[in-house]
């Protein structure tokens, strides 16, 4: 895969590993654990940051040189973009909920559940679809484009 694409991955895996944690601390969440609660919220603050804006900028340049490309694309990632402002929308919901008054903690696992859910599987159909295309199908010239506009996160 190209180098730019491995990036792309390389931070999926990033944010694997916070899932992960975010996992680990539901149970002690839905006990009412406003410590839980406090670090569910630090590690939600991450979703919502300058790296994760950045990261889907730099899949949405890969986005668009495919669409200038002509080639056919799969449906489910011609809404890459769309998605990402989605998932800004409800960070931010979550972000206030989690913040917010504690009565509910199932309400809040809930949610936090579901939004992780979408989440991974947004990140497995990048990799699944959107990756092998643009690898497959973008020149030199295309990757010289995205090169130029990509935000570095190293």
């Amino acid at each position: 895969m190209h180098n730019l694409i491995d990036e792309l991955v390389r931070y999926h895996r990033q944010k694997a590993a916070l899932v992960a944690d975010i996992q680990l601390l539901i149970p002690a969440v839905e006990e009412g654990s406003v410590d839980a609660r406090d670090e569910l919220g630090i590690h939600f603050e991450s979703f919502r940051g300058d790296s994760e804006k950045a990261h889907h900028r730099n899949e949405e340049l890969v986005l668009d040189e495919l669409v200038k490309s002509k080639n056919p694309i799969h449906a489910r990632i011609e809404r890459t973009a769309e998605e990402h402002v989605i998932f800004g929308q409800l960070i931010h919901r979550l972000c206030s909920e989690i913040s917010g008054p504690f009565d509910e903690p199932a309400v809040l696992v809930a949610n936090v559940q579901w939004f992780l859910s979408q989440y991974d599987d947004h990140a497995s159909n990048e990799e699944a679809i959107l990756f092998p295309a643009a690898d497959r199908e973008l020149s030199a010239t295309a990757w010289s484009r995205i090169g130029k506009n990509w935000i570095d996160l190293t």
